[in-house]
This record gives C-alpha cells, sequence and structure tokens, in this order.
C-alpha cells in the first residue's frame, strides 16, 4: 500500500471526538498519578535499599512507583487504540478517492511544474487502477521533466502497451529520450514509426526533425538538412528544425550560411538556448569577439542562466578590459548554487590577469575542488607559473594533457616550466612532442629552439627559430630570440636587423623596443636609440621607462641637464616608478651632490617605503658621510624584509664599528631567514676565523659545503690555511676533485690551496689537468694566466688570456685578467681598452669598474668617470676595503677630500697593514689640512715595506718633512 500524506483539512470531522474522548482519558489518568505520588514531581525519593542491601536513590521523576509504570502502560494503550481509531476513521476517508481523481490532481501538479508531487499521484492512481494508461503517460512526461530518462522510457512503453491515447507524443518522446542517450538507431526506429502512423500531423513534423539529428550524430549532412527541410515544411515556425539546419550549415563550414540561419531562429525565439550556444560557438571561431560577448551574455541572461555562457562572458570582458563588469559576473555566479564552481573559477582568472597570483591560486582551487575540469587545472597552472612556482605549474599542466594529450598550450607551457628550472633535457622532449603534435605552432618551435639553445645545440636552435619565423613571420619572440643568437655570434648587423623587424611587427610592446634600445646603446649608437624611443610616447604611466630609457642615452652622450629634465618627466609621469629616483640619486652622487641625492633617496622611500634597493643605497651613502647611526637604523628596520643583503651590509656595518659580536648576531639572525644563503655562511665563516674561532668557521663553511660543496670544501681549506695547519688545508683540498672527476671546478679549488702554500709548479699541473678534463670551462685558462703572472711570466700568462678571447672574445673573465696584466706593466691605454670590452658584456662586473676607475683617478683618464664607476663598484660590494679604496682616490681626483678621508678611513680600519691604502689615507689627510695625521699615516705606508706608489709616497713624505722645517 503507498503511504499518504494528508493535511489537517483532509481528516473527517468524525475524528475529533476520538481526539477529545484520548484528552478526557490522559487528563484522568495524570491527575491520579499526582495524587498517588506524595514527593511532587520534582522531588527525590527517600533512599531504599534494594533487595541485597545495596542503597539507591530514585530519579526525580514522576512516574517512579510501581503504580506508575502500570499508568504507562495505560497512556500508551490508550494512545496506540486514539491512533488507530484515527486512521480506521480516516483511511475510508481516503480510500474513497478514485482513481481518476487521483490522476486529475497528478496531472496538476504536472502542469504547475511540479513533477515529484505529480509523481505520487500518479502512481497511487495506478495502485486504484493498473489499466490506467493515460497515468503511464503522465508518469513518462514527469519523468521527462526530471531527467530520469530511463524511468520515462519504461512509463512510455508501459502506455504503449495499455494502448493509451497520445500513441504519436509516446512515439516522439521515445525517439527523443534514444537520442540523449546517443542511441541514433533506436531514435530513428521510433520517429519512422510515428511517421508511418500519421505522415502529416505536427507531431510527424517534430519527427523529421529527430530524424535530422540523427543524421547529423551520423554527419550525414544531406539527409540531415533534407529531414530538417522536411519538418518545416509540415510545421513552418518549428524553432528546433530551423536551428537543426544553421547546425548542418555549421558542421559543414558554411559560415555564411549559419550567420543566416542562425538569425532566422532568433527572429522566431530570442532565448533559443541552442541558438544562442551555437551563435557565441560560431562567433569564437571567426574571432569575433563583439558578437561572441553579446551570444555569451545574452544566455548569462537567461532563467535559468546558461552558466558556461556567464563564464565566457567574464573573459570576454576581461579582454576588453572591463574587468568591474567581468567580476559583477563572477559575483553572481557565486550566488547561484549550480554556478559556484565557473564562479570560483572566474573569479581566480581575474585575480590572475590582475597579477595577484596568490588569491588567484586559492580561488581556482576551490574550483577545482567543486568540479576538476582540466581547463582549471590549465588557469591553475598559468598561476603558479606566473608565481614561479614551477613545480606546482608543472603538475597542473600535467593534469591538463593527462585529460587532453593533444593540448599543445598545455605542453609547450610545461616545456618553458622545465626551461625555467633548468631541467633542459625534458623541455627538449616536451617540445619536440609539442612540434610533432602541432607541425605549424610556431610557438612550439620557438621553444624547442630556446631548449636546443640551452643544451648547447645553436644550429638545431637558430633552426626551430627560422621555421617558427617562417609559420608566423611576424613572430616577436623568435625574432627577438634570433636577434639575441646573432648578437652572441659576433654578427651585430643581423642581429640588429632581427630586432628592428620585431619592433617593426609590434610597435607597441615596448619590452620589445626597450630590448632593441639597450642593443643599439651597446653599441654606441645613442641617437638612435634615443630617437628609437620618442615614437614610444603614449601618454600613459609607460612613458616613465620611456623617458628613463631617453635619460640613459643622453648620458651617454654626456648631455646630464636635458637627461635630468628626462627623468623629472619620468617621476610625473608615473610617480610610483622608481627607476627615475634611482638613476637621478646615482648623478647627484656621481657628482658630489650627496643632499640632492639624499633627497631623491628620501622621496622615493616616502612613497615606497620597503623599496629594498633603495633602503641598501641610501644606506651605503648614509655610510658614505659619516652618518652610520643613521644607515645602521635603516637597516635594522629592513631586516623584517628578510633580504639576506639587508643582513649582509648591517653586519659589515657593526663589524667596523668594532661591534664584532653583534655583526655575528645579525648574521645569524640572517641564516635564520635563509639557513642556507651562501654568501651569508661565506661572511659568517669569515667573522669567526677573524675572532680565531676556528670550530665556528669551520661549522659554517660545513653548512656552505652542504649547499655547494665546492665553494664550503674551498673555504675549509683557507680557513685551516688562516689556522696555520698547512696539512689539513691540502687534505680538506685533495676531496675536491673526487667528487667530480670529470669537472674542472675540483681541480680549480686544489690548484687554489697549492698555491697559496706556494706550490706552483703543482698548482700549475693541476690545472691544466682539470683543463684536459673539461676544456669547456674557459675560466682555468683565466687561472693557468692568473698563477703564471704571480709567478711572474707574464708573457706565458698572456698566451693563455689570449687563447680564452681566442676561444670566446667575449669570455669577460680573459678581458678582464688581460686588463690587469697590461695594467701591471703600466701599458694603461690597452688595459683601460680591454676593462671597457669586458663592461660591455658585463656592465655590473665589479674587477673591472673598480680597476678601470682606479686607471681613471690615477691621471691616466677622466677624473669625473673614474668616480661614476668606482660607485657603481661601491654599490654592488660596499664592505669590500680595495674598492673602498678606489672610491677614495676617485674623491680625491674630484676634490671631495672630506668624504675621501671618511671612504679610506674605513679601508685602512680593515687593512691597516696594506700600505697603498695607508698612502692613500696620508694623501686625504694631506690634502683636507690635518698634516700630523698625513704623516702619522705616510710613516706607516713606508714602515709597511715595498708597494707600487713607494716613490709618490717618498715624495708626500719628504713635502710633509719640509712642511714641518719651514
Amino acid at each position: 500500500m503507498a503511504s499518504y500524506s494528508y493535511s489537517i483539512s483532509g481528516l473527517s470531522i468524525s475524528i475529533l471526538p476520538i481526539f477529545l474522548l484520548f484528552l478526557v482519558l490522559a487528563r484522568h489518568v495524570f491527575s491520579r498519578g499526582r495524587k498517588r505520588d506524595d514527593y511532587g514531581p520534582c522531588r527525590t525519593r527517600p533512599m531504599n535499599t534494594m533487595p541485597w542491601g545495596a542503597p539507591v536513590v530514585t530519579a526525580p521523576h514522576k512516574f517512579a512507583s510501581a503504580e506508575s509504570f502500570f499508568e504507562i502502560r495505560t497512556i500508551l494503550l490508550i494512545l496506540l487504540c486514539a491512533i488507530g481509531l484515527t486512521f480506521a476513521v480516516a483511511l475510508p476517508g481516503c480510500s474513497s478517492e478514485s482513481a481518476q481523481s487521483l490522476y486529475d490532481q497528478g496531472m496538476e501538479r504536472l502542469a504547475a511544474g511540479n513533477p515529484k508531487g505529480a509523481i505520487v499521484y500518479l502512481k497511487n492512481a495506478l495502485e486504484k487502477k493498473p489499466s490506467l494508461g493515460a497515468a503511464h503517460l503522465g508518469l513518462g512526461d514527469a519523468y521527462m521533466q526530471l531527467g530520469k530518462l530511463n524511468s520515462a522510457e519504461s512509463e512510455y512503453k508501459a502506455a504503449v502497451e495499455q494502448n493509451a491515447a497520445g500513441k504519436e507524443k509516446v512515439l516522439l518522446n521515445l525517439a527523443r529520450i534514444a537520442l540523449m542517450q546517443q542511441q541514433p538507431d533506436k531514435a530513428a526506429e521510433h520517429a519512422q514509426a510515428l511517421i508511418e502512423a500519421n505522415p502529416d500531423s505536427n507531431a510527424t513534423a517534430a519527427a523529421y526533425e529527430v530524424l535530422g539529428s540523427v543524421a547529423l550524430f551520423n554527419k550525414d549532412f544531406n539527409a540531415s538538412q533534407g529531414n530538417y527541410t522536411r519538418s518545416l515544411e509540415l510545421k513552418p515556425e518549428s524553432e528546433a528544425a530551423a536551428y537543426g539546419l544553421a547546425a548542418v550549415a555549421f558542421q559543414q563550414g558554411d559560415e555564411s550560411k549559419t550567420r543566416t540561419l542562425l538569425g532566422e531562429v532568433l527572429a522566431m525565439k530570442p532565448s533559443h538556448r541552442k541558438a544562442l550556444q551555437l551563435q557565441a560557438a560560431l562567433a569564437t571561431q571567426e574571432r569575433n569577439s563583439e558578437t561572441a560577448l553579446a551570444a555569451n551574455q545574452a544566455l548569462c541572461n537567461l532563467n535559468p542562466p546558461d552558466t558556461r555562457g556567464c563564464f565566457v562572458a567574464g573573459l570576454l570582458l576581461m579582454d576588453n578590459g572591463e574587468f568591474d563588469e567581468a567580476r559583477q559576473i563572477a559575483d553572481s555566479l557565486l550566488k547561484n548554487s549550480s554556478g559556484k564552481a565557473e564562479g570560483q573559477r572566474l573569479q581566480g582568472i581575474l585575480l590572475y590577469r590582475k597579477k595577484d597570483y596568490e588569491a588567484a591560486a586559492v580561488a581556482l582551487e576551490r574550483s577545482y575542488k567543486l568540479a576538476p575540469t582540466p581547463e582549471t587545472s590549465f588557469y591553475l597552472g598559468l598561476t603558479y607559473f606566473a608565481n614561479q612556482k614551477l613545480d606546482t605549474s608543472v603538475s597542473h599542466f600535467q593534469r591538463v594533457l593527462d585529460a587532453a594529450p593533444a593540448f599543445v598550450t598545455a605542453r609547450i607551457y610545461k616545456a618553458v616550466a622545465f626551461l625555467r628550472q633548468l631541467r633542459l633535457d625534458e623541455a627538449q622532449a616536451e617540445a619536440e612532442r609539442a612540434v610533432q603534435e602541432a607541425p605549424d605552432n610556431a610557438h612550439a618551435h620557438l621553444v624547442l629552439g630556446s631548449a636546443y639553445m640551452a643544451n648547447g645545440k645553436l644550429d638545431k636552435g637558430m633552426e626551430e627559430m627560422e621555421h617558427a619565423l617562417e609559420i608566423q613571420p611576424g613572430m616577436v619572440d623568435a625574432q627577438i630570440k634570433r636577434g639575441i643568437i646573432l648578437a652572441n655570434q659576433g654578427m651585430l648587423d643581423e642581429a640588429e636587423q632581427s630586432l628592428e623587424e620585431a619592433v617593426r611587427n609590434d610597435k607597441d610592446n615596448l619590452p620589445t623596443r626597450l630590448m632593441l634600445f639597450s642593443f643599439l646603446i651597446k653599441r654606441g649608437e645613442h641617437q638612435r636609440a634615443y630617437d628609437l624611443m620618442s615614437d614610444a610616447l603614449t601618454g600613459t604611466e609607460d612613458d616613465a621607462k620611456v623617458y628613463n630609457a631617453q635619460a640613459i642615452a643622453r648620458l651617454s652622450q654626456e648631455q646630464r641637464d636635458e637627461a635630468m629634465e628626462l627623468l623629472a618627466r619620468a617621476k610625473e609621469a608615473a610617480p610610483g616608478d622608481t627607476s627615475a629616483y634611482m638613476t637621478r640619486a646615482r648623478i647627484f652622487l656621481a657628482e658630489g651632490n650627496k643632499e640632492d641625492a639624499k633627497k631623491e633617496y628620501e622621496e622615493l622611500l616616502q612613497k615606497t617605503p620597503d623599496h629594498l634597493p633603495a633602503i641598501l643605497q641610501y644606506a651605503s651613502l648614509l655610510s658614505l658621510t659619516g652618518e652610520t647611526d643613521a644607515a645602521t637604523g635603516m637597516l635594522e628596520k629592513a631586516k623584517s624584509s628578510g633580504e639576506p643583503a639587508v643582513f649582509r651590509m648591517l653586519a659589515a656595518a657593526l663589524y667596523e664599528q668594532g661591534s664584532k659580536d653583534e655583526a655575528l648576531a645579525v648574521l645569524e639572525e640572517g641564516l635564520s631567514h635563509r639557513p642556507s644563503h651562501e654568501a651569508l655562511l661565506i661572511q659568517a665563516g669569515r667573522y669567526r676565523l677573524a675572532q680565531g674561532d676556528l670550530d665556528g668557521a669551520l661549522t659554517n663553511f660545513s653548512r656552505l659545503e652542504a649547499v655547494n660543496y665546492l665553494q664550503g670544501i674551498s673555504m675549509k681549506a683557507a680557513a685551516y690555511l688562516a689556522a696555520g695547519n698547512r696539512e689539513k688545508a691540502l687534505e680538506e683540498a685533495r676531496r675536491a676533485p673526487l667528487l667530480d672527476p670529470d669537472s674542472a671546478d675540483g681541480y680549480a679549488v686544489l690548484a687554489s690551496t697549492q698555491a697559496r702554500l706556494g706550490q706552483v709548479d703543482e698548482a700549475l699541473q693541476t690545472l691544466r689537468e682539470g683543463w684536459a678534463k673539461d676544456p669547456g670551462k674557459l675560466g682555468m685558462l683565466v687561472k693557468i694566466g692568473d698563477l703564471e703572472l704571480s709567478a711572474g711570466r707574464a708573457e706565458e700568462a698572456a698566451a693563455s688570456y689570449q687563447k680564452a678571447i681566442t676561444i670566446d672574445d667575449g669570455f669577460v673573465p680573459a678581458l678582464v685578467s688581460m686588463g690587469m696584466l697590461h695594467e701591471q706593466n703600466q701599458e694603461f691605454e690597452p688595459a683601460m681598452e680591454f676593462y671597457r670590452k669586458a663592461l660591455q658584456k658585463d656592465p655590473g662586473n665589479v674587477p673591472a669598474l673598480n680597476n678601470l676607475a682606479y686607471i681613471c683617478a690615477s691621471g691616466h683618464g677622466d677624473a669625473a668617470e673614474s668616480l661614476q664607476l668606482a660607485l657603481r663598484a661601491y654599490q654592488q660590494d660596499p664592505s669590500a676595503p680595495l674598492i673602498l679604496d678606489t672610491l677614495g682616490i676617485s674623491l680625491l681626483a674630484n676634490d671631495r677630500t672630506g668624504q675621501a678621508v671618511t671612504v679610506l678611513e674605513k679601508a685602512a680600519a680593515q687593512l691597516g697593514d696594506n700600505p697603498t691604502i695607508q698612502y692613500h689615507l696620508a694623501r686625504a689627510y694631506h690634502d683636507n689640512g690635518d698634516i700630523q695625521a698625513a704623516k702619522d699615516r705616510i710613516t706607516r705606508a713606508l714602515e709597511l715595506g715595498e708597494f707600487p706608489e713607494q716613490a709618490k709616497a717618498e715624495d708626500l713624505a719628504a713635502s710633509i718633512a719640509a712642511k714641518d722645517r719651514g
């Protein structure tokens, strides 16, 4: 018997006396119970004793006595009797309802959009009258509305077996169910039966529509078109058949016909869901973003909304820069329970486009939990890729490829992620597969070319770049990389041509233009570089980058005033852009205008208080001018950044002030943030070693070895040497080549230790052995040359340097060493030439900057250039005493004696036994008017032994003595 549900209004009025009788009886029993309960309903009874003598306290309950239990049973019996009587009275009233009445109520609910309620009544009708075929038909319709196709099919078949009226509708629905279940043959069978039964009805028109869909499913386009056309002949207003013809045209690739037919469908019914979906697909295929957006917005505005349409509309709005509108769609989807996954995904992509990668990842991960689609995995891959979380990025791209192996874009990104991780073989394998799957994809060839180049296969890399440009002649990335390859091969004209082509193909691409600008600056074509940027002004914040570039060109042309004006414009264009402030500060510093330099740093730090490069440079400036407390105060505040450079600079400042324990504490604090940072470990180890703490130093260097085994072994060997333990130093160094016998690096470590022990011939033999094992390491030739030079064999040294330059004329260490050789021989012009060549390749090379500045300050070049070069070297390594020495004499050469004294005092504090630094400090004191201090320092310098500038030092001593006599 089916269960029924009743409202109170459905009960027979005869039930009420029974309820009243039940209430009277209950009241009577309860009242009797209360009279017999002497203790009341809420009081505990006295303690009793169980038969075995154990005391028990009864619960505070009004039915605690045996008589109360009898009353409970009585009440329960009364209650059961009442319920039974209620149903006895009620059920006859219900059972008297006829099957027809139940059927009518079920159909009313179906018409009202309540298929679940309809199913209850229709099933009850069939229980009363199993032969009611119309009820089976109604149940079939109800199940169809709920999407329960198998149940609907069973009910329709039952209706047919009972010869229910509406056979045409049953056959049509059976055909549609079969079509939805992707059973085209069964669908065609039902549709054909309908046509044979009645060839001219509206249902027959729908049957031809089904046959059209079956033929379209089977890609029989002619049959499909014929059946849809026949359907329209029978029923011209059929939107479904008209849509079917549009779908056929789309499948046949006839975009114009598809567009026309869709227009007719949407004219009949503007909210036709499938027609709007096809219109969106067609517009996307034609790259008609405006129509695609309109179609997807229309889908999104339907009731219920098409969540996919909303999502795509949001993407298209983002492409138009309408981020607020896209966010509104995302918010709307999030409020709709069926659209939460799309809402989270759209929100994640919006945050990704705004470069808020952390928040984007959170939203996309939520979307993936709700609906783990390959599309979401792809966007997660992009987000983690942009946030430099490459391992996670690769995992998500692999998820995409597991679901869709032919999705080439995911494979290309995966290959690029491998490239960035220097997993070169894996990158090459992925890129090769991408090219196999999509041989006409220019980006796949570009990435494969990059992988080949990273693996040293330059010819194959260039071949892939050329292939990418053949497929997509205007491909900017390929032209840029091709230009870089050509430049590295010394084909500068061809490289310039390739970069210019890249700019022509993408005139609005500022990074490409800036790359060509840098190339022209390096080639010395300063005016061309300036003119190139003149065409890039757009009236936006990007103009700051343009003005900055033009300022660099003007500085290269020694047009200082115009450069400063351009930098001022850059600050106006983008007040938050830091480059202009930093450049102006460097210019002021080079001119000795420390006050204006300070103003630039202060203005910048007011706008961006956490700008670390500005903090470090400003702290260096304060330290340089003797404002050590202010410098250390700034650095103390900057420690919260956790950046190693802050801890290193602060430790150096404290160490220089004599607070050696505090300096070590700062370095250990830095290591708590970055336990494996090599420079922090080295600096801490050196400070401990200087304090005589060999064990502490070795602990730091052992930690270093775990990160960089060669560097760690080298520093441990040096520590043993400093402690006078020569045997232990050599024992340690001999481990290096054993760890990787085929690499030259280990041999270099051993040779360095041998050289420090005075074993020059053994060291040279070790270096040559390493070079033979690993001839690709040109640095070994430079080390051989350096060792030859230290042994006084200048010609052999020059031959080694030249050999490296012959193999690679841009190898900076060889260029710097050749410059040092010429400088040692007092051949200043060729020395300066080699240093300049090195700086063209590596503008931040500290030895080249320092040595070139020293030559210029010594009267063999421009004093102003000397100070610029020395400041650049100092900003990269502000604690190195030799760099401080060069900066000091550069300041002297520019008549800035007070600052020179401050800087040289710092250098002398670190290298008190260096006679050259003592002599330079004596000069600074002398020029600053402190003759007694100058006399003390020059005496100290001459006591320390011979040095290159000894003759000049003796002249200064004589001059001071003459003043004393006078």
